[in-house]
């Protein structure tokens, strides 16, 4: 049995001040909530006969009303659910410090990112958005994955090639990281070494980790469906994890025997910091409607989600080291235009480190804009034609009209305006909000127009 994790990530060390025996209790907890999500044969039992459950899970019965009533935890009479309600609201907290890590130090790419994230904001289902940390970075070390589950969000292909840590490959990866700190600064730590990939699949993946926690500061949070397959090397990279100091990781667990198998092997103590995604036939949690999920939603609409759905969580670079290939993307709901849940912006392919900070500086001096274009037409986003977003600006109804038709630049406006009696300043001014805010059209051209650095 593995040993406990000691708490020194920051993470762990919200929650010092909690009592270590109710906290192993709350990990109890924990475990029996993330099997319940997964399996529709407990949820139903838990449904007909709480008491003959309770105790073989060590929760208290007061949990029950908690899962079926979703009664609040800061009410509870018991004071384990009451902690457990706490290390919720701490996972929740620490998750939007994270996200405010991500704010990369370049002013042009930290207002961009601002933007997407206001976009979003409108654009997505809370339950979507409020997952997003908008990293400012992640890095494929793999070409392709191995694990090829039906529902993934961003259509990986099949598992081609990996990026191993030859000396010149590791020589590559430390001066990639090192471009991208140029860039982001300290939340370049925040990224993370996959995407559509499964970081197991390179069997060098903890060296990388390795690298990146050298250069970055940070030791990269992992999400694998191959730990539970490899139980020797997950225990081996939690162990390493938790003393370079990394927040969390997760495990996707896609059938209840991997789940038994994972909860066979760790205590719950040893998991209260690994979150374990239930992606069973049996699950609560509904497949994102993007990638291989978007096209086969119809053939299992009970087990993909019926919103505008992602699992993208970078506004930023992404960069497949096998490959050598960069693209600036960021999150937006999955569908015929972007049926894997995220814009490309800009695409490039680099030789080496140099090439690489040329080909990102290209694409921040084309894409991250300071202000509205002025030599393009300015349009509203679609979307947003009736939304209450637009009522703070004061605007007539000429100007409503250019910028839903966007057959004007803000120059052109400005000038039209002024025949009317509108200052210019005042058009200036109303047009860098609506951009500042993420209200103005961004959307790449259609393919075959995108920027190629």
């Amino acid at each position: 049995m593995p040993t406990d994790p000691p708490p020194i990530s920051r993470l762990q060390a919200i929650f010092s001040d909690e009592d270590p025996g109710i906290l192993g209790e709350v990990a109890w907890v924990k475990r029996f909530v993330e099997r319940w999500l997964a399996d529709d044969r407990l949820r139903a039992a838990y449904l007909a006969e709480p008491d003959g459950i309770d105790a073989g899970h060590r929760v208290p019965r007061e949990l029950a009303s908690y899962l079926h009533e979703n009664s609040p935890l800061s009410s509870a009479e018991d004071p384990v659910l009451r902690a457990y309600g706490r290390y919720l609201g701490k996972r929740i907290e620490h998750r939007a410090e994270m996200s405010r890590e991500c704010a990369p130090a370049m002013a042009p790419f930290r207002a961009w990112r601002e933007r997407q994230m206001h976009r979003c904001q409108d654009q997505l289902p809370d339950q979507y958005n409020e997952a997003i940390l908008h990293l400012p970075v992640a890095f494929e070390l793999s070409e392709g994955c191995s694990v090829g589950c039906w529902f993934c969000g961003l259509s990986a292909t099949r598992l081609e090639s990996v990026f191993s840590a030859s000396p010149s490959h590791r020589t590559l990866w430390r001066e990639t990281l090192e471009v991208v700190r140029e860039v982001a600064g300290p939340a370049a730590g925040q990224g993370i070494a996959f995407w559509a990939t499964d970081p197991l699949d390179n069997p060098d993946y903890e060296i990388f980790c390795q690298d990146f926690h050298q250069v970055l500061g940070r030791f990269p949070a992992t999400t694998t469906a191959l730990g539970p397959k490899d139980l020797d090397r997950a225990e081996k990279l939690l162990q390493l994890s938790w003393s370079k100091g990394c927040d969390f990781n997760r495990f996707s667990i896609l059938s209840l025997s991997q789940m038994d198998a994972l909860t066979a092997r760790f205590s719950p103590e040893s998991l209260l910091y690994v979150d374990l995604i239930a992606q069973t036939r049996g699950s609560l949690r509904a497949k994102a409607q993007a990638g291989k999920a978007l096209e086969k939603g119809e053939k299992a609409p009970a087990l993909v989600s019926s919103e505008p759905s992602t699992i993208a969580c970078v506004s930023g670079f992404l960069i497949n080291m096998p490959t050598r290939s960069v693209r600036l993307i960021s999150p937006c709901p999955a569908g015929p235009r972007w049926p894997m849940g995220y814009r490309v912006h800009a695409s490039s392919s680099f030789v080496d480190a140099n090439e690489l900070r040329s080909e990102i500086g290209r694409m921040m001096a084309d894409v991250m804009r300071v202000s509205p274009p002025k030599d393009r037409p300015v349009r509203l986003r679609a979307d947003l034609k009736d939304s209450d977003r637009l009522a703070d600006f004061s605007l007539g109804e000429l100007a409503w009209s250019r910028l839903n038709q966007g057959c004007v630049t803000g120059a052109e406006l400005a000038f039209e305006l002024e025949s009317d009696g509108v200052p210019m300043a005042q058009t200036f001014h109303a047009l860098n909000r609506l951009f500042d805010q993420g209200l103005l059209d961004d959307e790449p051209e259609p393919e075959g127009h995108e920027i190629h650095a």
